[in-house]
């Protein structure tokens, strides 16, 4: 089934053979499984591992175009890759995607609110020493409204909040980071 064969994926994909991990990938489709978003995510996971972010976006659009997107660890593989080649316009984008996907909005939703959020402040630390301040803040803004909906609590009128999802995102940079 589809369980075992990304199983046998994410291994090859871990250990970096990613051809292997591809013939595996087609032959489940040839055996009628389909891939699912942690099919997707092992592979995009592949080739970031490798610093190829051009086959990742390849292989990202590919699915989108069927219909399957990586899940939460997929998206962020994959900005962290764009992100290290330099690519923040396509990160932004792919950023905006995750936050609007399903599976991402369900996760953000069923989990506390301290997820690991390293590879988002890496790149909003990035546009902030490329002087797009405004685009950073945006971006805090999209991540707080998935954190913080409204009608589950407003961070503008509720002044018992702990810490405003800007403070949350940010808490773990170091003090070496100025904006």
């Amino acid at each position: 089934n589809t369980r075992v064969y990304n199983s046998l994926i994410n291994g090859y994909c871990k250990l970096g053979q990613i051809q292997e991990a591809l013939k595996l990938f087609s032959d489940l489709e040839v055996v009628d499984h389909k891939p699912d978003e942690f099919t997707v995510s092992a592979v995009i996971y592949a080739y970031c591992q490798k610093g190829d972010s051009e086959g990742a976006l390849w292989f990202f659009s590919e699915f989108k175009i069927k219909g399957i997107l990586p899940d939460f660890l997929g998206f962020m593989y994959l900005i962290r890759g764009l992100v290290d080649k330099g690519r923040m316009e396509e990160s932004r984008t792919i950023l905006t995607e995750m936050l609007q996907a399903k599976s991402v909005t369900d996760l953000l939703n069923t989990i506390d609110t301290e997820v690991d959020m390293e590879h988002v402040q890496n790149f909003l630390v990035i546009l902030c020493e490329r002087g797009s301040i405004q685009e950073a803040v945006a971006i805090l803004d999209e991540i707080g409204s998935m954190f913080f909906p409204v009608g589950k609590r407003s961070i503008s009128n509720d002044a018992s909040a702990k810490r405003e999802p800007r403070d949350m995102i940010l808490a773990n940079t170091t003090k070496s980071e100025s904006f």
